[in-house]
This record gives structure tokens, C-alpha cells and sequence, in this order.
């Protein structure tokens, strides 16, 4: 039988050619810029894209990162739309280069000390202000910081007005690479320019991996080379340090201490030349090209990649028809005398339906004890609360399973089951910390007041593996911030 012959209407012919579609790559080189330019925040159009978190906001058409009138606060500005910062398939690494004017100033003219600063910076997409992250962390970083994790790396361009304790002695203009602890540092003459304004250029040049930062208070655009300015670079290579879409913006916080932080104007230019076969040839001494077998090659392997997806594709419609010509009519029984529900929608678009005893050996309803039906949340609820969460996997497993793994899922699990639907998280959360990609949320201790939970039984519990996330306690708000 030929094959499109079980597909109604043809729709495998469709689904081969958007196959085909999806896999292969623009033969051509593409383009994939950033560019905005605001000179005024409160503007409808060029500013559309700004997005505030935190005390940041829009004041005669320039962001206020912080309130001056209360302590320890943090705020940030960022741009809405992700900058790609490289392209896996080839390996390019994009230039960029940005422009903003800032002031700094007291919050009374009469304050003999003013603190923290802020700093433009570089985050995974997403990125939230870590809590505890007021005092001198410019709203990036706290006392709990897992920089080992990738979705926490962050590359910024400081400018610190406060002298802490790992400072250099001094005001200064420091490059960050994912520590509060500088890479590079230079002078910030900030006390003999407060309230003036601030020209800023920030570059990064892909071949060399060089983060450039030139800044000027003489009331004219920082440029490269110029003796008006002053200047600090250092060499970070961001496709190991950053993902592949970012996220860019200011970020600012205070301690006991304040100060304005305001940003004035803000440009942004990159550009990123996803052309895997330009970046992979290259010319030799006598002129001439050595890329085209890498191209040939990678061709060839596309091809061979989509025709294999095709004839998967084939294979698995084949034995779905199959599969469903097996379960006869409407409301058939199965061989357990459970109901199978067969609809006439166009199954080819529907999930499959589970039969009511393939849910049931699925999971488990309730947690039995004697005559209680225990709810399951109602029951491991509690042992989360305890610290005791693992005390909730099913006895049948004689505790061979992964502990990660099981407290992850049990704590994904209620999660979901939060009382309020705005704290639950999204499928791709889910997915991430399910995979231990991502850390495990700390859930409120309180979460569930409003509907207690009933006591859990005591008598089917297992010994404890007691091991829970800790909840962020601590600040990096350092004496004197």
C-alpha cells in the first residue's frame, strides 16, 4: 500500500514538507541585530521596549533606578527584547556597542556620604533581582549567589561609589565577570562630578574578546583614543560565560546609604553574522578558500539528517494508523471491561486519551491509613514543611531512586499545587528544575494557611532523608551600604 495513501486529505504529504522546511538551514547568510537608540524614556515609540523592575521607573523622561527615601533598595531598568549574543551552529560571537549619558548625585545636597553606584550589565534572559540583593550588589548579586549555575552568570560594568571592604581603595569603574570581586578596575572621579552628567561608550570586540568601557565627564561623547576620557578594557570571552540570548540593562541598589542613579539616554547597536560557511572558511597565504569541504560536509550531513527525520516520521504515522485500527468501535471494552472512549474528531490532531484503569495504575489517588483518605497534598505538605519530603516516595521503591531526583519531583509537585495560580510555575520552569537545570523553589512555610492540612499518617512513614533547599537569609548589604 503506498504509504501517503493512509494519511486523509494528504496531510503526510504537508507534514514532509514542513519537515523539510524546518530542517534545513538559510543556504545564505543571516543577520541578527539589536538596535534602539532613547533620548527620551517616556517616548512611546522608541522606549516601547523598556521594561522596569523593582523601584526602577520613567521621571521626566529619564529612569530613576532607586528611591532616595527609604534604605536598602534595589531597582533596575532593562531593554524587553534579547540580544543574541552568539550563534551556536557556527560559532560567531557578536559585537556590540552601546552609548548611555548618567548622573550621579546626593539625595540631600547636606549628606556627607552617598552610596552605591550602578551597573550596566549582561544576564541570562529572564534574570530577576536575587532576594537579600540591596546594599553594594547593584541589585545583581547576594550572599547566596550560585555562580556556579549558568542561568546566574552575569557580566557587568560597574560603577561603584562606595569603598567596601573587596574594593580597591577607591571610587571606581570596575568590569565584572560574574563576581562582585572586579576583574579590572580604574579611577571614578564621581565626588568632583556629582550631579554632572556622565558620557558612557561601551564596547566589545569578538575577535580579540575585548570589554572596553570609556566614560567622560567634559560634556561630549566618550570616543576611543581620546585623551578627554578615561578608560578600562578587559578580556572576557562571554560565549563561555553568558547563553546564547541575553538580556541588557542597568541595575541598581543602596544600603543605609543613597544617591540618585539616573540614566539619561541609552543606544545599542549589535550585530551577529550567523554565516556558518563565511566563518568557516578561510584564506590561506596564496589567496585561497579552505571552506568548502567543511560546507560540503555540513550539507551532506543536513541532508542525510533530514531525510532520516522523514522516514521517521513515516514510520511512526504508519504504526499510529495502525495502533488506532485496533480499538474498534464506540465505547468498545477493553479485556479489563474498562470503557475506551473513541471519538470521530480528526484523531491525527488529538493527544491520546488514557483509559480510566491506565490512569489509575498510573499514580495514586489518596494515601490510605486505616479508614482515612488522606488528600495527597494534605500529606506531603507537611513533610515538606518538617524537611522531611522524602518520607513521601512510595514505599514499594525500598529507597532505590535518585534523591535529587525524588525531591525534586515532589517538590515541583507542589509547586504546581500552589494555592494561589499566579505563583505556579510555567511548563518550562517545570521542566527545568526537573531536569536539574535549574535550582528547587523555596515555598513559602505559609503557603498553605488558608487551607490546613490534615494530619499526615505517622505509622507508613519511611526514615527521614532529611534535605531541603535553604531559604536566602543573608544580604550582601556590607557594613557602611
Amino acid at each position: 500500500m503506498n504509504v501517503l495513501t493512509l494519511s486523509k486529505g494528504g496531510k503526510l504529504h504537508w507534514v514532509i514538507v514542513i519537515v523539510l522546511v524546518l530542517a534545513f538551514p538559510p543556504p545564505f547568510k543571516t543577520v541578527e541585530s539589536l538596535f534602539f537608540n532613547i533620548t527620551n524614556f517616556n517616548d512611546p515609540e522608541s522606549a516601547s521596549d523598556m521594561a522596569y523592575e523593582g523601584d526602577g521607573k520613567v521621571t521626566d523622561g529619564s529612569i530613576q533606578l532607586n528611591i532616595v527615601n527609604y534604605y536598602f533598595r534595589v531597582g533596575r531598568a532593562y531593554y524587553s527584547q534579547p540580544l543574541h549574543l552568539w550563534d551556536p551552529s557556527s560559532g560567531i560571537l557578536t559585537d556590540f556597542t552601546t552609548r548611555f549619558v548618567f548622573t550621579i548625585d546626593k539625595a540631600n545636597k547636606s549628606d556627607t556620604t552617598y552610596a552605591d553606584g550602578f551597573a550596566f550589565y549582561l544576564g541570562p534572559r529572564g534574570y530577576e533581582i536575587p532576594p537579600n540583593a540591596a546594599g553594594g550588589t547593584f541589585a545583581l548579586f547576594n550572599n547566596t549567589f550560585n555562580s556556579f549555575l549558568p542561568q546566574n552568570h552575569v557580566v557587568a560594568v560597574e560603577f561603584d561609589t562606595f569603598v567596601g571592604s573587596i574594593d580597591p581603595p577607591m571610587q571606581h569603574v570596575g568590569i565584572d565577570n560574574n563576581s562582585l570581586i572586579s576583574a579590572k578596575t580604574a579611577k571614578f572621579d564621581i565626588d568632583k562630578n556629582l550631579g554632572n552628567k556622565c558620557h558612557t561608550l561601551i564596547t566589545y570586540t569578538a575577535s580579540n574578546k575585548t570589554l572596553t568601557v570609556y566614560w567622560s565627564f567634559n560634556g561630549t561623547p566618550a570616543m576611543p583614543n581620546s585623551n578627554s576620557n578615561s578608560s578600562l578594557s578587559c578580556q572576557i570571552d562571554l560565549m563561555k560565560m553568558l547563553p546564547e540570548w541575553v538580556e541588557v540593562g542597568f541595575s541598581a541598589s543602596t544600603g543605609i546609604d543613597t544617591e540618585y542613579n539616573i540614566i539619561h539616554s541609552w543606544e545599542f547597536t549589535s550585530t551577529l553574522n550567523s554565516n556558518a560557511s563565511t566563518n568557516s572558511t578561510d584564506v590561506t597565504n596564496n589567496g585561497k578558500h579552505k571552506g568548502s569541504k567543511t560546507v560540503i560536509l555540513v550539507v551532506v550531513v543536513t541532508c542525510a539528517t533530514v531525510l532520516g527525520v522523514v522516514m521517521l516520521s513515516v514510520t511512526a504515522w504508519v504504526l499510529a494508523k495502525k495502533r488506532r485500527g485496533n480499538f474498534g468501535d464506540n465505547n468498545e471494552k477493553d479485556e479489563h471491561g474498562s470503557t475506551l472512549v473513541k471519538f470521530d474528531l480528526d484523531r491525527e490532531t488529538m493527544p491520546r486519551r488514557f483509559d480510566y484503569k491506565e490512569l489509575i495504575a498510573s499514580g495514586r489517588r489518596t494515601y490510605h491509613d486505616g479508614e482515612f483518605h488522606v488528600p495527597l497534598t494534605n500529606w506531603v505538605w507537611p513533610l515538606y514543611v518538617e524537611g522531611n519530603v522524602l518520607d513521601a516516595a512510595d514505599e514499594r521503591l525500598n529507597n532505590e531512586f535518585d534523591l535529587d531526583q525524588m525531591r525534586s519531583l515532589l517538590i515541583v509537585g507542589l509547586w504546581c499545587t500552589h494555592p494561589n495560580d499566579k505563583e505556579r510555575p510555567k511548563a518550562e520552569e517545570v521542566i527545568k528544575v526537573l531536569k536539574l537545570e535549574a535550582p528547587l523553589p523555596v515555598l513559602p512555610l505559609d503557603m498553605r494557611q488558608d487551607h490546613p492540612p490534615s494530619p499526615p499518617p505517622l505509622m507508613l512513614r519511611q526514615p527521614s532523608h532529611s534535605f531541603q533547599s535553604t531559604p536566602i537569609t543573608n544580604s550582601f548589604a556590607s557594613v557602611g551600604r
